[in-house]
């Protein structure tokens, strides 16, 4: 066989030492090799962020709403706001149990004068004002 001939199953199985190793890609041409790859399924998330935002608004404020706003009766803004401002609300009834959790934290942490303060009471407090600021809508 000379050197500038492909291999074959056959003359491979016909020559009596062969020391090359062959593969598919040896034998077979790249749109033959594309052929018999198996694809793999593309990964997509079973939904996406428009779906996400139209079952909140279905949850928040109910079907006809929906219904007025895919008519183009609502403006898409005007809807983005009101789901802002009852996220906003959601958030503000948190608050004050979030605030009793942080001090009662903060209450339970002992030290002495040669330790460092912790730093968990802080970023609580830094959570919680946070949380603040989003109610309001600042953030």
């Amino acid at each position: 066989m000379r050197k500038d001939e492909r291999p074959t199953l056959n003359s491979i199985r016909q020559s009596p030492k062969f020391d090359q190793v062959v593969r598919l890609s040896d034998l077979v041409s790249k749109e033959e090799k594309a052929k018999l790859k198996p694809k793999r399924p593309e990964k997509r998330r079973s939904y996406d962020d428009i779906d996400a935002f139209v079952a909140e608004v279905i949850a928040r404020f109910g079907y006809d709403v929906y219904r007025k706003w895919n008519a183009e009766e609502i403006e898409t803004m005007t809807l983005q706001k009101w789901v802002l401002a009852e996220r906003a609300r959601d958030r503000a009834q948190f608050i004050p149990l979030e605030g009793v959790i942080a001090h009662m934290v903060g209450a339970c942490i002992r030290r002495t004068k040669k330790e460092r303060a912790p730093k968990g009471p802080k970023e609580a407090q830094k959570i919680i004002s946070l949380e603040i600021k989003a109610a309001k809508g600042e953030v």
